[in-house]
């Protein structure tokens, strides 16, 4: 479930759900105005979904620039007006920053947009006074955002759900889509002798009847290697901190690795047999975002440009 913040002309949280609406309600055009101004005047790139939402980066000259922020979009209640809500991905592996540096633009919108701010996740009102005391070292609500983030973060792989950069339509994770299957002539070696030689970057940790390969560079997990039956093998991301693009560029070589020493009569993508020109369209668009990925798997969207 996302973090959200919301814009929202009602008095309270319940208005926002109980869909509220009154001649004083935000409208659409308005709210989406404000926020292009808003991106424009902090240097946010941002990208139009087909949906109308718009997905937002870090601020060039940030020390995180480019990487994915935030999700924009409008919940109408009728005739044109509705609520604002910036939606942050609670899988993200980033959350927990990404949420508190836009409270100070969240405050400087509401004003603009005439407007209280909400941030869902407790509902309570964000306020020029209680900023501080959210944003305060080791404070409770920084404190207690973590943890809700660290304990769905350590829930992922053993669900066998990825994470998004972004949330799309209110969802922040999904089943894994990045599960390659290799089926093979001969029985599978031993695991030992199926992943030798790692290269020196990687080592290999047992468990179960499979592997976990962790970068030794930064200690995080990006491969998982598992056994199904004993003429096929299973190769998928370890979902940790490390950006997509290199996790599936560490799991593509470790299918190539294991392909080239039992061969691969076999592939599969996500259970579904999966051909060369299926293969390369796959390879080109798993280099960015996991959820730009998952968007072109699931509807045929092209990945985001942001401008």
């Amino acid at each position: 479930m996302p973090i959200d913040i919301w814009f929202t002309r009602s008095d309270s949280v319940e208005g926002i759900i109980l869909g509220a609406e009154s001649e004083n309600a935000l409208p659409h055009q308005e709210f989406m105005q404000a926020m292009r101004e808003s991106m424009a005047r902090h240097g946010v790139l941002s990208a139009i979904r087909p949906d109308g939402t718009a997905w937002a980066t870090h601020a060039a000259g940030s020390v995180r620039a480019g990487e994915p922020w935030y999700a924009a979009r409008f919940v109408p209640t009728g005739q044109g007006r509705g609520h604002g809500v910036v939606s942050f991905s609670l899988t993200s592996r980033a959350m927990p920053e990404d949420v508190e540096s836009f409270l100070e633009p969240a405050l400087e919108l509401g004003r603009a947009l005439r407007c209280r701010v909400f941030e869902g996740w407790t509902g309570v009102q964000v306020t020029s006074e209680s900023l501080e005391s959210r944003l305060a070292p080791g404070g409770a609500w920084g404190v207690g955002l973590r943890s809700a983030w660290t304990s769905v973060r350590q829930e992922m792989n053993r669900r066998n759900l990825a994470a998004l950069e972004l949330p799309v339509g209110g969802k922040d994770e999904a089943t894994d889509f990045f599960v390659w299957s290799l089926g093979t002539a001969e029985a599978l070696p031993p695991f030992d002798e199926l992943l030798a030689p790692l290269p020196g970057h990687l080592q290999a940790h047992a468990v179960g009847d499979g592997a976990v390969l962790e970068d030794r560079r930064n200690e995080q997990g990006v491969v998982r290697v598992f056994p199904v039956g004993p003429r096929k093998v299973q190769v998928w991301p370890y979902w940790s901190d490390v950006p997509f693009a290199t996790l599936s560029g560490e799991v593509l070589a470790a299918l190539e690795r294991i392909a080239g020493k039992v061969g691969g009569e076999e592939l599969e993508f996500c259970g579904a047999p999966c051909p060369p020109d299926r293969l390369a369209a796959i390879v080109a668009r798993s280099r960015g975002l996991a959820v730009d990925l998952l968007e072109w798997l699931t509807s045929g969207a092209e990945p985001a440009t942001f401008a």
